[in-house]
């Protein structure tokens, strides 16, 4: 066989000095082409897109710090971005309209959330509350229709451990 030519399914040393990047291959290799490797690169990089799409419209509007300085009158709210985060500040009387939500995923898992308003910010702002967490006083004041909600649904409101039976008690099964 002639040095230049090679037999099927073997490379020639020129093909190994062309980069191996698989959109590359893909789309500019000279042997005749296969679309595997175009569909899954465009799917790759589709996926990416569309990950990153994801990530961005499902938590810009999510919580990573609420400051409150009661003496002041004030809160900070810290919203999570992917490259810095966004503060929020004002008087207290800026964050309205607090509600409370259950939202029921796979398999029944829940999770717990409070949505308020702050002014001037257009959506509605989301803070991720993890089961069985006791809520500090200052938040009490500020929704306290959402706080009671969520002691409900969870059981931790500040007369819960009362409602829990002692040991000498028989524990009641529904």
């Amino acid at each position: 066989m002639p040095p230049d030519q090679t037999e099927p399914g073997e490379r020639h040393d020129a093909d190994l000095r062309q980069p191996q990047f698989e959109l590359y291959t893909a789309f500019f290799r000279t042997d005749p082409p296969d679309s595997t490797g175009a569909l899954f690169g465009i799917f790759f990089v589709g996926g990416c897109i569309w990950g990153g799409y994801q990530t961005w419209n499902d938590n810009r509007d999510k919580l990573a710090a609420f400051e409150v300085d009661e003496a002041a009158g004030t809160a900070v709210a810290t919203l999570w971005r992917p490259f810095t985060s966004l503060k929020l500040a004002g008087p207290l009387e800026q964050f309205t309209r607090w509600r409370f939500k259950v939202q029921v995923a796979s398999r029944g898992v829940r999770s717990y959330h409070f949505f308020f308003r702050a002014l001037g910010y257009p959506r509605e702002i989301q803070m991720e509350i993890p089961r069985g967490t006791r809520l500090a006083e200052v938040l009490r004041r500020i929704a306290p229709v959402a706080v009671a909600d969520y002691e409900d649904n969870t059981g931790t409101g500040p007369d819960a451990a009362s409602d829990q039976p002692t040991p000498d008690q028989p524990t009641k099964v529904s």
